[in-house]
């Protein structure tokens, strides 16, 4: 154990059960909701039964209300296809998506601080916000927690370019 700790990248997997609670917890639960994550769920059921994978389609007909990139979509087919139910194959994606945002947030906050302590916190204060997990979160088939991470993604590059000026990080 000791040596599994001695790498802080590692510290964050230790505590990671824990940073799930709320992410994961309970996940299936609910029923679809409606409006956004029920017209997710359509266009996935959809995807499912007519086999066009590149084109998102509701009531027969490509979809022209949701015309976000179907990378949601594809992510939550996957998981349907490999048996989870409707309700956790919608959410699963969002929920990971939570998961490594934190994950980033922690790696992020240790380079800077150089603390394990204040990543692992800044993690926990993620994880522990109503408006980040609940509706239109990690805890809804809906786009905003892959927006999140990316958009997360985005930012860390960007400074780290900033800071380094090398173009790789772009």
């Amino acid at each position: 154990m000791r040596a599994f700790l001695q790498n802080r990248s590692n510290f964050f997997w230790y505590f990671a059960p824990l940073l799930a609670i709320p992410l994961f917890l309970n996940l299936g639960k609910h029923p679809v909701f409606l409006w956004d994550e029920s017209r997710q769920a359509m266009n996935m059921l959809e995807m499912h039964s007519n086999g066009n994978y590149l084109v998102t389609h509701f009531e027969g007909l490509p979809e022209h209300y949701n015309t976000k990139p179907p990378l949601l979509i594809w992510l939550q087919l996957f998981f349907y296809k490999i048996g989870f139910n409707l309700e956790w194959a919608m959410r699963l994606p969002s929920a990971i998506a939570g998961m490594l945002t934190a994950f980033i947030l922690f790696k992020f906050t240790l380079s800077k601080s150089n603390n394990v302590w204040v990543a692992l916190f800044s993690s926990f204060i993620l994880v522990s916000i109503s408006g980040y997990v609940e509706l239109h979160g990690t805890r809804t088939g809906d786009y905003d927690a892959l927006v999140t991470l990316f958009t997360t993604l985005s930012l860390v590059a960007f400074y780290q370019f900033c800071q380094t000026e090398k173009s790789k990080k772009l």
